[in-house]
């Protein structure tokens, strides 16, 4: 299962809107264990890898972040298995201060 919706990058210049399934996949968008963000190796200006990937509850907390290291691929693995059960939004930061955000579920 895939994530497929528009989202908006934030920029110095502005907010400018791309497609998902253009520039950033993060998927399964309902799982136990892991999320994977992979991100197409023409996307966002040529400029691919994060900065950071963090997760966020529906009240605003952050419950889990990583500064992402480039480890020659463009896709990152993030546990979730010790977050409790429920929505959750995942921000990838990448570089000039841009950010892509993913909802998914966490399910038992």
């Amino acid at each position: 299962d895939t994530l497929r919706d528009s989202i908006f990058i934030k920029t110095q210049t502005g907010i400018h809107e791309t497609k998902f399934d253009e520039s950033l996949s993060v998927y399964p968008t309902i799982t136990r264990d892991f999320i994977n963000v992979e991100l197409r190796t023409d996307a966002v200006d040529n400029t691919l890898f994060p900065e950071a990937v963090k997760v966020t509850d529906v009240f605003g907390r952050r419950v889990y972040e990583i500064e992402a290291s480039n480890n020659g691929t463009n896709k990152i693995q993030v546990n979730t298995s010790k977050l409790t059960s429920g929505f959750y939004l995942l921000e990838v930061v990448l570089p000039s201060n841009r950010r892509m955000v993913a909802k998914f579920f966490r399910t038992e």
